[in-house]
């Protein structure tokens, strides 16, 4: 018996024939996940940018038209209440009609969460009766929770979508009436144009009316200018001013004595008159 569970010998190794198929094969593998790895790479670096011109845009339009805290914009959730809000603002001003759009928004959106969260910890709770063994009751209650809140999440997310489209249609046609349709058409078919549409489109005020213009002060009456005459100087005396006093030291003056010079008499010689003879 132990011969006929043997092996038989077919004359040939299988895994030695081809020593290099192994290395081949993990080559071939690793070029595919380094591909795979730069194309996500390439999808993760276009959804940033996307969401930031998104955002540079919607926040632009916010701010413009005084909707408050345009800064939502960033926010994931918060983009959709000023997406409402513009929507709001523009039924209203163009239209005449009240909306509220940025709470239908806000509350799907909540619904959303919420739903997600609870559907997430019934199908944890239904694994766990599963592995502890628990009866067959408390799995059929799990597994019915966990389908009715996924369906729960699934409505209100198309509802969601609905409304987003709807109040993406009032910005287009906020900022540019003409182009509004066909930017919102192209963003249904094809999304990854939305942000660039909602950017280009930011400073643009085509569907809405002109603006008030801020009252300014009234200006103020100019009163004539009255020339007057020069006002006369009064000369001040300018009072001297003192000068500091020195005390001089008395310098005693030595008398000079005088040496009187002796006059010496010229002696005078007589002149002797010669007699004249006649």
């Amino acid at each position: 018996m132990s011969e006929f569970y043997m092996t038989p010998d077919y004359g040939y190794e299988p895994f030695t024939e081809m020593p290099g198929a192994t290395s081949e094969a993990f080559g071939v593998v690793g070029a595919l996940l380094g591909v795979m790895a730069v194309f996500y790479l390439l999808i993760l670096a276009f959804g940033i940018v996307s969401y930031i011109l998104q955002s540079i845009g919607i926040y632009t339009v916010a701010k413009r038209r005084g909707i408050h805290n345009p800064w939502l914009a960033w926010i994931p959730v918060g983009v959709l209440w000023i997406l409402g809000s513009i929507s709001d603002q523009y039924q209203y001003v163009v239209k005449g009609r009240v909306r509220n759009r940025r709470k239908v928004l806000l509350g799907l959106s909540i619904a959303i969460v919420a739903s997600s969260v609870v559907a997430g910890v019934s199908a944890i709770v239904m694994a766990v009766a599963a592995i502890v063994g628990d009866s067959a009751t408390t799995a059929g209650v799990g597994i019915l929770l966990t389908v009715l809140f996924y369906l729960a999440v699934v409505v209100s997310a198309l509802i969601l979508t609905v409304y987003t489209y709807i109040v993406l249609y009032d910005l287009f046609a906020s900022c540019d009436p003409y182009n509004a349709t066909t930017y919102l058409v192209l963003s249904i078919f094809f999304s990854v144009a939305m942000p660039f549409f909602i950017f280009f489109s930011r400073k643009k005020d085509g569907g809405m009316p002109p603006r008030k213009a801020e009252p300014q002060p009234a200006p103020q009456p100019v009163l004539p200018v009255v020339e007057q005459a020069p006002a006369e100087e009064t000369p001040v005396a300018e009072s001297p001013a003192e000068e500091p006093q020195v005390e001089e030291n008395p310098v005693e003056e030595n008398p000079v004595e005088e040496n009187p010079v002796e006059e010496n008499p010229v002696e005078e010689n007589p002149v002797e008159e010669n007699p004249v003879e006649e």
